[in-house]
């Protein structure tokens, strides 16, 4: 099995944030503000 396979999820949560160009400056405090462990993967689009 690749790593891929291996990878699972305890919560299977998902967070995605979509902006547009103006909006990079609110996605950049946005992350900013995550703790290093918040218990979800995030997709910024």
């Amino acid at each position: 099995m690749s790593d891929r396979e291996n990878v699972t999820s305890s919560n299977g949560d998902l967070v995605v944030v979509g902006s547009s160009a103006g909006g990079i400056e609110a996605l950049s405090i946005l992350v900013s503000t995550l703790s290093t462990d918040f218990p979800a993967p995030i997709v910024l689009a």
